[in-house]
């Protein structure tokens, strides 16, 4: 043993320096595993000193972190989300495999040493789908009928990979996908990697494109198959181009009729099939089911189109589940005309077994027939969508049965904030009013009060003709619209009341940096929100903040002036105190708060839904209340000025915060709730989505993956699809 490592109490500052400039020590590991260059570990570029993590520098170390986040990610979501609750869920098979080499374009490879290279040689039973894997260079497609077992091969191939990958950090990380959505988007094929690992894993479009750019991920694409017909072709030509490009590790699954349908095969450096079952492996599973599936055994016997259904694993499961306790002249009775039939026959028994499960949900509450409509809903736009996975917060107003509850769905959610807008305008202006007259003139009071409706007005106005503004030109020319609006009307106000045009012109000023510019940015950040703010967070930023702190300071100053009726020093310096700290206040708030995404996934159901929300609420509350602490503590060291303080506090302070709330996922949560609401106002979900999506996986309809949720089976979706 090493000096180093004998010693417990060795000084990290040393190891630090060992390590070179700007290394830190980052805590205590388990060496186990791994490449290692005489005593050191390495680890993601960095390295095990003893027992201590040596990085090299901060971008290592969140380089580091967001790896280990995306390898518990994949494997809670994929591993033990999917493949275990479907190995426990069924008897276990050993389906064979056979190599099928001439199923990919191997004109670069055909030197290639490993499987057998002659097309349908059967492999050992004992062949492991990593081992097959590395021999074919980490480039595999995986082919088999429709039920197969091609995914829980892909996610056995997955837990094989993730392992492997927390055992040596110069491992890529695996990820799985469907190919599903590519038919619908057909981008390049970088581009829709990016993309989809924003929308499914919540990876930051930065992270992502480096990920994937640096050949960093392990591809684990299912679903070729699920690829729009006219469309499938193209995404196999865009894989290529892709792979022509760069050297990351893939493997592809695909339906074996559709697959050998295509003109242009794959670029891979082998395939391999999964075999049909036997009827020595079918009679195997039955025996060991016992007594429960004595009726399906005798029917199998006597059955051919029962028997061929019976060939793959998933039907195999099914028919189990369906026909359990059930006679064999029960099930003979059914359609026998063909195996489709045969097919509906099955799931509608499968469906209404499973109806029948009523242990752990109550029934009750979904009658089959509302429940069926949903089911159906559901499949058919997950395959309008080119979706495997179902996401609540990524319900779009496309899912609408026409284009005019489409433009329902875009106009209310829009009239909706600026509604919120004016009112909160509105209510400042009112508030700061009443507070201002406290204990003075009742007429003074009604008289200042109805310039609350003409604050809130330009608000709305503002925020409305922004949001307009923005999806006809650049949003910096619609900012710079709207303030000269403000402006112009609150010059014209000023100028009617007073005739005095040199101040009108600076209430003007004041009203369009107050009223024209906030209301004009949330029109730009919330006009024609398309999806849900996926799992966002909020962050500071000074560089960003400074410029509005400054412009605040300005803004102060323009206020503290059109304030001064006497234009005195001591005037503009009380008024510019007053005025000041709300000013700069809001303003850097405004420039420096930014939305930015975080490295994680959706572990729970509408969980973007969930944190928009609480984003809104914390940075609404948040900004109102630091703004009125501000004003009460002027109050409090100048009793004369309070009620001026506070009325300037409340007045801006209200506006601003709901503002920055709606801007914050104040406004998405708008949308997808007026968005569901349509939907289930034309039927097609419950009220409760989440509680009946769960009611499904109860049911074995669906299952859960971290926050979105599958169908049991593609062949399953396509059933209710026909309902």
């Amino acid at each position: 043993m090493s000096d180093d490592s004998a010693n417990p109490h060795t000084d990290q500052r040393a190891d630090a320096q060992a390590a070179g400039d700007g290394a830190t020590v980052a805590g205590n590991v388990d060496t186990g595993g791994g490449d290692f260059i005489g005593r050191d570990q390495i680890i993601g570029g960095d390295y095990v000193r003893g027992d201590k993590i040596v990085i090299a520098d901060a971008a290592a170390g969140r380089a580091s972190r967001n790896r280990a986040t995306m390898l518990g990610l994949v494997n809670r979501v994929w591993v033990e989300g999917v493949l275990d609750q479907a190995l426990s869920a069924i008897l276990p098979i050993n389906v064979r495999l056979h190599s099928q080499m001439d199923a990919v374009d191997q004109s670069a490879w055909s030197n290639l040493i490993g499987l057998p290279q002659q097309p349908g040689s059967l492999l050992p039973a004992e062949t492991n789908v990593a081992s097959i894997f590395e021999e074919m260079n980490q480039s595999l497609l995986i082919l088999g009928e429709p039920g197969a077992g091609k995914t829980i091969l892909l996610l056995m191939l997955a837990r094989e990979t993730i392992a492997q990958a927390v055992r040596n950090a110069q491992r890529p990380v695996p990820v799985v996908l469907n190919l599903s959505s590519w038919g619908t988007r057909r981008q390049p094929f970088a581009q829709w990697l990016v993309e989809e690992l924003r929308v499914k894993y919540n990876i930051p479009k930065r992270i992502a494109a480096a990920w994937v750019e640096q050949d960093e991920l392990l591809l684990l694409l299912d679903g070729l198959d699920e690829v729009a017909a006219p469309h499938r072709d193209g995404c196999v030509q865009a894989l290529n181009l892709f792979r022509q490009e760069n050297l990351t590790p893939i493997a592809v699954c695909c339906r074996i009729a559709d697959y050998m349908a295509l003109p242009t095969k794959l670029r891979l450096n082998g395939a391999v099939v999964l075999r049909t079952l036997t009827p020595e492996q079918i009679e195997q599973y039955l025996q060991a089911a016992g007594p429960a599936l004595a009726g399906l055994h005798a029917a199998l016997a006597r059955d051919s189109v029962l028997q061929e259904l019976a060939q793959t694993p998933l039907m195999l499961s099914i028919m189990a589940l369906a026909y359990r306790d059930q006679s064999g002249p029960m099930l003979e009775s059914g359609p026998a005309d063909s195996t489709e039939a045969r097919r509906r026959h099955l799931f509608d028994a499968y469906v209404e077994r499973m109806f029948s499960r009523t242990a752990r949900t109550r029934q009750e509450d979904y009658p089959r027939p509302q429940a069926i409509h949903w089911l159906g809903w559901l499949a058919k736009t997950m395959a309008q969508q080119g979706q495997s996975t179902f996401l609540i917060e990524e319900l779009q107003d496309n899912c609408l049965s026409s284009p005019r509850q489409q433009r329902l769905a875009r106009v209310g959610s829009r009239a909706a904030c600026g509604l919120l807008l004016f009112l909160a305008a509105m209510m400042g202006a009112f508030c700061a009013a009443w507070i201002r007259t406290l204990g003075g003139n009742p007429i003074a009071l009604a008289a200042t009060s109805i310039s609350a409706l003409a604050f809130g007005a330009v608000y709305a106005i503002n925020y409305g003709v922004a949001s307009g503004l923005v999806t006809r030109i650049s949003a910096i020319a619609a900012l710079f619209g709207t303030f000269a609006l403000a402006t112009l009307i609150g010059t014209l106000l000023a100028w009617m009341v007073s005739g005095l045009l040199p101040g009108s012109l600076l209430f003007g000023l004041f009203i369009g940096l107050s009223f024209g510019l906030p209301g004009g940015a949330a029109g730009v950040a919330l006009a024609d929100p398309r999806r849900i703010a996926l799992s966002e967070r909020l962050r500071w930023s000074w560089r960003r903040g400074l410029p509005g702190l400054l412009l605040g300071m300005a803004l102060s100053f323009g206020g503290a002036l059109v304030m001064s009726e006497d234009r005195a020093t001591t005037s503009i310096l009380a008024n510019l105190l007053v005025v000041g700290p709300p000013a700069a206040f809001i303003c850097a708030m405004a420039a420096g708060v930014r939305r930015t995404e975080y490295v994680g996934g959706h572990l729970r159901p509408n969980q973007g839904f969930f944190e928009a929300r609480r984003n809104a609420i914390v940075l609404g509350l948040a900004v109102f209340l630091s703004i009125g602490l501000v004003s009460l503590s002027i109050g409090f060291f100048h009793p004369t000025i309070v009620n001026l303080s506070l009325a300037v506090g409340v007045g801006f302070g209200l506006p601003l915060a709901v503002s920055l709330a709606l801007y914050a996922g104040g406004g998405v949560c708008i949308q997808h709730m007026l968005l569901r609401w349509l939907l289930m106002r034309e039927g097609n979900i419950p009220g409760n989505l989440t509680r009946f999506l769960d009611w499904a996986v109860s049911h074995i309809f669906m299952r859960r993956t971290g926050g979105g949720y599958i169908f049991l089976h593609r062949t399953l979706m396509d059933y209710f699809c026909g309902k």
